[in-house]
Order: structure tokens, then C-alpha cells, then sequence
């Protein structure tokens, strides 16, 4: 399962700042054009501090967001109160969430999903995903690559902003294969004494024959994979992959 952002949560929007959020949100409508398909309810599902979710909701589209960390959801929620948007955000468990109403298409974006780090927890996520689907809807979301987590640079990074500093070391394990990133975070107190934070979080890549396996025996027809941010079809060597997934069949959840 994800693990919590605690710390990470309150400095993310600075460390991330360099993200084209904009430019995903343009690619995921060329997407829905790709396949004619208008969804009015969308479920972004791992949304974080709501930067996708806000974007879509400016745009017309009725947004529900959730995310495994409750801190995570406070930015998220305090960002759509000052926007003055109309989303609703919840915390809750990828492989068990449930929503009131089924949604039009649920995206789960930015690598959200390489963070299930077994087989099993992945297919407990599509299985509710599926059920959280209004028949025949999609399931638009982006991988890391094995090819790209075994060929993730391994070193050291910081980051520093008002009231904190954030050292940032990549590590990989080929075995699973597993990126890892450990964060230390020093953060000044009103007295000017700091404080230390450490956070571990873990991904894990998952061979795309292995996704779509698993997609297929939850309901889903994989309808393309995309190499990320093109049209062109994603592969072995690509180094993020996007899922287009169409809900063709309802599964009994156990």
C-alpha cells in the first residue's frame, strides 16, 4: 500500500513545483479524445495535494479526490477552499476505498500506482477501481517502468525553502525492482532550533504483460498502452507507461 506522506505533505507543492501539471491534464483530454469518450465524474484516485483534481474541476468536470494520506488531503482540501472549488477529498486504502455513486472514469496518475509493492495489492486496487465504475468506463492511469526503476540514477539531492531543508538520496533494489527514496527533512522551530523527519518511500515496477494480466482478470479490457505524454505505444523501454482500461464486466469482490 502507499505510504503516508506526513512531512512530505506540508513541503510536496515546493519540492514538486517543477511538475507540467498542466501539460498532463492536456494530455490526459487527448487521451478521452483518442477514444471519444466524455466523462462527467472523475475519481483521481491517489490525488495527492489535489493539483490534477483542481485543474480538471476548473475545467468543467465534477471531481472526487482520494488519497492514502490524511495529510495529503488537508493541503488538498485547504487548496479547493481557497480556489473557491467544489471537490470533495477523503483519505483511504487504494485496495478497499468505496465511493457512494460510481464514477465515469477513474485516473490515477504520477507513478501512484507503482507504490502497491505485491501483485496481490495491485489486483485488490483494479478489483475496486472496477467497482467503483459506471459499466463500460475507463481506467486511465501511469506506471514507472522496470526499465525505468533499474535505471534510476542512485545519488543525492537537497531541496530548501522558507523554514526547512530536504536531503534526498535515490537508492535501487533490481530484485523487485524496488526505487527507493529517503528523505531527511530539517525544520526550523519559531525559536530557530530545527527538527528532524525522516520518510522512506518505496516503489515497485511491474512488467507490462504482469499489468495487464491483472487488469483483464478484473474486469477491464486493456484498450491501449500508451509511452507516456505520445500516441505511440508504450513498451519494454519506455520509461512511463500510460493504461487505457475499459470496464467491460462487474467483479464479485470477496
Amino acid at each position: 500500500m502507499k505510504q503516508a506522506y506526513t512531512i512530505f505533505a506540508q513541503y510536496y507543492d515546493q519540492i514538486m513545483s517543477t511538475v507540467p501539471y498542466c501539460d498532463w491534464v492536456e494530455y490526459l483530454e487527448t487521451l478521452l479524445k483518442e477514444i471519444n469518450y466524455h466523462p462527467r465524474i472523475i475519481l483521481d484516485l491517489a490525488c495527492g495535494t489535489g493539483n490534477m483534481t483542481l485543474l480538471l474541476a476548473k475545467r468543467g468536470y465534477k471531481m472526487l479526490g482520494i488519497d492514502g494520506s490524511k495529510e495529503m488531503v488537508k493541503v488538498a482540501q485547504k487548496k479547493a477552499e481557497q480556489k473557491k472549488l467544489d471537490v470533495s477529498f477523503s483519505q483511504g486504502d487504494f485496495r478497499t476505498f468505496q465511493l457512494k455513486e460510481p464514477v465515469d472514469l477513474v485516473i490515477s496518475l504520477y507513478d501512484s500506482l507503482n507504490y502497491l509493492l505485491t501483485e496481490e495489492d495491485l489486483e485488490l486496487t483494479f478489483k475496486q477501481v472496477n467497482k467503483a465504475l459506471n459499466p463500460y468506463a475507463y481506467f486511465i492511469f501511469d506506471m514507472n517502468t522496470v526499465w525505468r526503476l533499474t535505471n534510476i540514477e542512485e545519488g543525492n539531492s537537497m531541496f530548501e525553502g522558507d523554514g526547512y531543508y530536504c536531503f534526498w538520496r535515490d537508492e535501487v533494489d533490481k530484485a523487485g525492482p524496488y526505487w527507493k527514496v529517503y528523505l531527511t527533512f530539517f525544520i526550523e522551530n519559531p525559536d530557530g532550533s530545527m527538527w528532524r523527519k525522516d520518510e522512506i518511500h518505496v516503489e515497485r515496477a511491474y512488467p507490462i504483460t504482469t499489468i495487464s494480466k491483472l487488469l483483464v482478470k478484473t474486469g477491464f479490457r486493456v484498450e491501449q498502452v500508451y509511452d507516456a505524454f505520445t500516441l505511440n505505444p508504450g513498451n519494454d523501454k519506455s520509461e512511463r507507461i500510460y493504461f487505457v482500461a475499459k470496464k467491460v464486466e462487474s467483479v464479485v469482490l470477496d
